[in-house]
């Protein structure tokens, strides 16, 4: 127990000497020659620091807020936040919400691959073989329209039809493919619905987005499809998130346990959904979000199925992993020139860690539309 809180005590006291060298910029210069080391670092140092608290309180747990929570990780989080918080404070330094994600990220990572090790020998490998396999088949399932939006992306840069710009044959060739799920059933119309919903949603914020006055990103290619410069399309690339979450929630059997009130979720989708507009004149709220996030969805569960055996994960982990997965995504769309963004007009690099946080907030309001979708339908079929 003692050389637990030894080994604690030790690193801590090197993770402070690692900001004290990062606070009076000592950091060799070839460590920040690796693209992106300080999201990397936070991600490895505070990940281990979450495992080596977690031994160092012997895995035990406690009643926080009416959920039990692991002692060790929770102060390892809280660590992280405080670290970062505190380089509002420093002139040498900067608060970034993709080095805190990173770190609370390389905290819950650390600790399941740890909990997975400590219970290898009680796994049934042949069943958990089988249901990896089935869940890789939903969840390609699950991301149909997704895999066929980047497809059409691949295609559009090698097949060009005379006359059609590429815009206007990728929006063409995307409501075919939602057509096409429709006739063959592999979509109902009241996803497609919700689908249209989100094309809606993401059409008005790119609007907004590529305003000249703004210019997160551009559309520098020419289109006839197109409103206040916006091609058509684009908005298929937030239906694609959307379409995931969907088709995630019926093929996966989902059902959420301690889920907060509704009038509140949609309260928190109506703010996450302005603040992508007035960030850029008032104030970033994004910190007082995520917040606000942990608070309404702090105890929130998501149960999912297979096979036959059902699932339990916090709903704010899975959030994480889906927005990762979309930024991925994101790399991949702007690869085949989707659009770009202001360092991508000559030569495509990798998209910001920072955009991670964006995606995390854009699941979030998926999620909850869907969730509010689903709870009125069923609401009104007990009224009939």
């Amino acid at each position: 127990m003692h050389k637990k809180i030894y080994t604690l005590i030790s690193f801590v006291i090197f993770l402070i000497i690692v900001s004290f060298l990062a606070y009076n910029r000592l950091i060799p210069t070839e460590i920040k020659s690796i693209p992106f080391y300080d999201s990397i670092g936070h991600f490895v140092l505070f990940g281990l620091l979450g495992l080596i608290a977690h031994y160092a309180f012997n895995r035990r747990r406690t009643l926080v807020f009416g959920r039990m929570v692991p002692i060790g990780p929770t102060v390892a989080i809280s660590y992280t936040l405080i670290d970062e918080s505190l380089q509002v404070l420093s002139r040498n330094r900067t608060f970034d919400l993709a080095d805190l994600f990173f770190g609370i990220f390389g905290i819950l990572m650390f600790i399941t691959i740890a909990w997975f090790i400590r219970n290898i020998k009680v796994f049934d490998f042949k069943f958990l073989i089988k249901e990896l396999f089935v869940f890789t088949l939903k969840q390609l399932r699950s991301i149909l329209f997704p895999i066929l939006f980047i497809l059409i992306l691949f295609i559009s840069n090698h097949i060009s039809i005379w006359g059609l710009p590429r815009y206007d044959f990728l929006f063409i060739a995307a409501v075919l493919v939602q057509f096409g799920l429709i006739f063959f059933k592999l979509e109902t119309k009241d996803e497609a619905k919700t689908i249209f919903l989100f094309h809606i949603i993401g059409l008005c914020l790119e609007i907004f987005k590529t305003n000249p006055a703004v210019g997160s990103w551009s559309y520098p290619e020419v289109g006839y499809l197109k409103i206040m410069g916006v091609p058509l399309y684009s908005g298929f690339m937030y239906a694609a998130v959307g379409s995931y979450v969907a088709h995630a929630w019926k093929i996966m059997k989902l059902r959420l346990v301690d889920h907060p009130s509704y009038k509140a979720s949609v309260m928190l989708c109506v703010a996450i959904y302005l603040n992508f507009f007035t960030n850029h004149f008032i104030y970033d709220f994004r910190i007082f979000l995520f917040v606000a996030i942990f608070i309404l969805y702090y105890k929130t569960n998501v149960f999912y199925t297979i096979t036959t055996k059902e699932y339990r994960m916090p709903l704010i982990i899975s959030f994480m992993l889906i927005g990762f997965f979309v930024w991925i995504a994101e790399n991949m769309a702007t690869f085949y020139g989707a659009w770009k963004y202001p360092g991508q007009i000559h030569e495509w690099n990798m998209v910001s860690f920072h955009k991670i946080t964006s995606w995390f907030l854009l699941v979030i309001i998926c999620f909850i539309v869907v969730a509010y979708l689903k709870h009125f339908k069923n609401y009104k079929s007990r009224q009939d």
